[in-house]
C-alpha cells in the first residue's frame, strides 16, 4: 500500500498542504476535510 508507512503519509499530506496554499482553486476538492470520503 501507498500509506502503510507514517512517515509517508505524513509527507504526503504536508505536501499537500503546501500544494493548497498555492493552487487553492485547482485542488479546493484535496485542501477541504469534507471533501475525503471517511472510511468506515
Amino acid at each position: 500500500m501507498l500509506f502503510e508507512n507514517p512517515k509517508i503519509l505524513i509527507n504526503h499530506f504536508l505536501k499537500t498542504q503546501r500544494e493548497c496554499k498555492t493552487a487553492k482553486a485547482t485542488l479546493r476538492q484535496i485542501c477541504e476535510p469534507r471533501a475525503i470520503p471517511k472510511l468506515n
